[in-house]
């Protein structure tokens, strides 16, 4: 369906997902055939949004901390997951690209028609309270909660993806090995062949 991630890009990012890049000199780029990568930098930058405007990526990160907050193991911003879905937005259709930003303003007037306050401004029980009411185990949405109901469910998932494929959601938070994504075949590691 268009309101979720495409197979296609989804297979994308987790080709691109690479969780071993540890410490915090690291950015995410998008390759020429439209993977998300986390490459390491030779020395720490000042991140810039490549598809969202600096207020729409502080709107973006509450919500994702508001997803995954810190607990006793890091959250969404820690992971950085609002940058990822930055990037990934820059291989995305522009139907895909419209209704993600057209979403995100909405729940940025609603939270300010709720809270007197900005997503990035309101505090964490103000934005759960507004995602659970627009959230997909609530059981009856009413008619005008609708266009943010669609758009939680796609940022819920960008939101997870990106958490759980960096090092913080995969081994901090998971407790998982660390691990590198193949990219390519690189053949058996069996001599005689078997598999």
């Amino acid at each position: 369906m268009d309101h979720e991630l495409s197979r296609r890009n989804l297979l994308k990012l987790t080709a691109g997902a690479a969780t071993a890049l540890a410490g915090s000199k690291w950015v995410f780029r998008a390759t020429g055939d439209g993977r998300i990568v986390k490459a390491q930098t030779s020395a720490a930058s000042v991140w810039k949004p490549a598809f969202f405007s600096e207020a729409e990526a502080q709107q973006l990160a509450a919500v994702c901390d508001t997803i995954i907050p810190r607990t006793n193991t890091p959250g969404a911003r820690d992971a950085r997951v609002h940058e990822y879905i930055d990037v990934a937005m820059t291989v995305e259709s522009e139907s895909i690209q419209k209704r993600f930003r057209d979403g995100l303003s909405w729940l940025e007037d609603h939270c300010k028609k709720e809270t007197k306050k900005s997503l990035a401004d309101a505090s964490a029980e103000d934005l759960t309270k507004l995602l659970e009411a627009i959230s997909d185990k609530n059981e009856k949405i009413p008619d005008g909660l609708k266009p943010g109901a669609s758009f939680f469910g796609d940022v819920k998932t960008r939101t997870l993806f990106g958490f759980y494929t960096s090092r913080e959601g995969w081994v901090e938070d998971l407790g998982r090995s660390e691990h590198v994504g193949m990219e390519k075949w690189i053949g058996c590691p069996h001599p005689s062949g078997n598999h």
